[in-house]
């Protein structure tokens, strides 16, 4: 899974860490550079996750498939994959979301159909 996440970061300029995060906040895989930053990144996604999906639910609106949160030095990007796993990244502010977002789906959709995650690079 780290040579997708490599990939993803290698197609996707602007996207400086990735991670494939588990519901509960444990981290599967990971491009970021410590454990501790790796932890914290898998707790915040499971959190946000968790406030998300009771969002959503509260106004109707189905599960949740891909979140976007903007802060002062940059975005993070959340998208949801199969069997409770998320693909989490941190861009630089230069982003431009849409296209992380529809990058990262590329990722999550061809791990759903091949079974395990393919690169952007090996999509064509």
């Amino acid at each position: 899974m780290n040579a997708v996440l490599e990939s993803l970061i290698g197609s996707e300029p602007e996207i400086e860490a990735a991670a494939f995060v588990r519901g509960d906040g444990a981290v599967e895989s990971s491009t970021f550079r410590s454990k501790a930053q790796e932890s914290r990144i898998g707790a915040m996604a499971a959190a946000i996750v968790d406030v998300c999906n009771r969002a959503s639910a509260e106004i109707g609106r189905g599960e949740p498939t891909e979140v976007a949160i903007a802060g002062a030095d940059g975005y993070v990007a959340i998208v949801s994959a199969k069997d409770d796993r998320y693909l989490v990244c941190a861009t630089s502010l230069a982003a431009d979301v849409r296209t992380v977002l529809a990058t990262m789906r590329v990722v999550v959709d061809s791990s759903q159909t091949a079974g395990e995650c393919v690169s952007p690079a090996q999509q064509g």
